[in-house]
């Protein structure tokens, strides 16, 4: 199932406008895509500071597996191989005081 369903599925709306996180599905397969990701990721954290940034697949495994990823950029990091999860993983490191009122983005 699609992460965006999955979020849906559990109470969270879509809000293109004023975010409560988004969630960013990263590459790593050129150097290009590894600087395109944290380029969207930069611009997503001045588009939407208060946002909580989630990052998931292949660059944000190499960036945490070799520590080269800022964590004051990101503000969780899901790894590839736990991508199946990553929605309950999320909603339960939210509380249930911002579930089913928070918007979500999902972006790349």
């Amino acid at each position: 199932m699609k992460m965006d369903r999955q979020l849906i599925e559990a109470g969270y709306s879509v809000d293109l406008t004023s975010p409560s996180f988004l969630i960013i599905n990263s590459c790593a397969i050129t150097g290009k895509a590894e600087r395109e990701a944290k380029q969207l990721i930069y611009q997503l954290r001045k588009k939407y500071p208060e946002a909580k940034i989630v990052l998931t697949g292949c660059a944000a495994t190499l960036w945490k597996k070799y520590n080269t990823i800022d964590d004051k950029i990101t503000d969780i990091i899901v790894p590839n191989d736990k991508k199946s999860s990553l929605c309950e993983q999320f909603i339960g490191s939210l509380g249930p005081a911002v579930s089913n009122r928070s918007g979500c983005q999902v972006g790349r």
